[in-house]
C-alpha cells in the first residue's frame, strides 16, 4: 500500500502492535524459562522485522522508518523539515514500545512533573527557541495522543492519552502534532497554547474533496490530528488526512539523505 502512494518522502513509525520490532519486548516475553537457542532465535526474528523497515523492501518503497528522536529531511521544493518520533505508548495489555504512566519518555530530567522519573535513552523533545540556529519542531509524530485531545475512548476509561506528552507538546509547539492508537478518537483539532497548557481548542472538519483553511499561528497553535485509520473492530473505514503545512526554506545544514 505505502509504494503505491505518489509521495516524495514517505514517513513512518511503529506502534503498540508491532511488538516484534521491540528488542525490549520481544526479550521480555521469553518467558522464565528458555534456551540459548531461543534467545537468538527471537533477536533474529526482531532483526528480520527491522531489517523489513529500513533495509531495500522499504527502500524500494520510498517509505523512512523513524526511530525515537528528532529527524532533519530537505524537501525537493526547497524546504526543511524537522520532526520528532516516537513509537511509545503507556503500557497496555502487554503490548510493545510501552513504558509506565510514572516515566517520562518526552521530558528532559530538569523538567519531570512530582512523581515521573526519566527513561534511559529516552529522547527528549526539544523546546520551541531553544535551536541556536533558529530551526523548531515542524511535526510531532507519536503513536500515543496526548492527553485531553483526541484520547478519548468508550466507556469508564475516559482519556487515556499521555500527560507528559502534552507537556512536552508545550514546549515544542510545533505546527503540526500527529497520532493514531486511539481509533475512536479519530479527528482534528487546533489547540491554543496559554500559560500553563492548552488554553483552548476548536475541532477542524473534514472538507474533502475541498480543502479547509486553518490558519495555524507559528509557536502559538498546533493542528492535532488523531490519524487512526482503523476503527473499533479494527477494519480500516476512517479516512486519511491530507495537510498541507507552510514550512521554512532548507539552508546549508546537516541533513538526513
Amino acid at each position: 500500500m505505502l509504494k503505491a502512494i505518489p509521495a516524495k518522502l514517505k514517513l513512518v513509525i511503529a506502534g503498540n502492535h508491532d511488538r516484534t520490532l521491540d528488542k525490549t519486548w520481544v526479550v521480555g516475553n521469553l518467558g522464565h524459562s528458555y534456551t540459548k537457542e531461543r534467545y537468538d532465535e527471537a533477536l533474529e526474528e526482531c532483526a528480520a522485522g527491522n531489517e523489513i523497515m529500513k533495509g531495500d523492501m522499504a527502500r524500494d518503497a520510498g517509505v523512512t522508518y523513524l526511530e525515537e528522536g528528532v529527524h532533519d529531511f530537505s524537501l525537493e521544493n526547497g524546504a526543511a523539515l524537522r520532526i520528532y518520533a516516537s513509537p511509545y505508548t503507556p503500557e497496555f495489555c502487554g503490548f510493545g514500545f510501552a513504558y509506565e504512566r510514572y516515566q517520562d519518555r518526552f521530558n528532559g530530567p530538569d523538567e519531570l512533573d512530582l512523581g515521573m522519573q526519566s527513561v534511559r535513552g529516552a529522547v527528549r523533545i526539544p523546546s520551541f527557541g531553544e535551536d541556536e540556529g533558529g530551526k523548531n519542531i515542524d511535526i510531532v509524530m507519536t503513536h500515543v495522543p496526548s492527553m485531553a485531545v483526541l484520547d478519548e475512548v468508550y466507556g469508564r476509561a475516559g482519556h487515556v492519552g499521555c500527560c507528559n506528552l502534552v507537556k512536552a507538546l508545550e514546549r515544542a509547539k510545533p505546527t503540526l502534532f500527529c497520532c493514531g492508537h486511539i481509533h475512536e478518537a479519530h479527528g482534528a483539532e487546533v489547540a491554543t497554547w496559554g500559560e500553563d497548557g492548552i488554553s483552548k481548542t476548536r475541532k477542524v472538519e473534514c472538507g474533502w474533496p475541498g480543502l479547509n483553511v486553518e490558519p495555524i499561528e507559528e509557536g502559538k497553535e498546533t493542528l492535532m490530528v488523531n490519524a487512526s485509520i482503523m476503527n473499533l473492530r479494527y477494519q480500516p473505514t476512517q479516512k486519511p488526512w491530507y495537510i498541507e503545512l507552510a514550512l521554512p526554506k532548507a539552508t546549508a545544514t546537516e541533513i538526513e539523505p
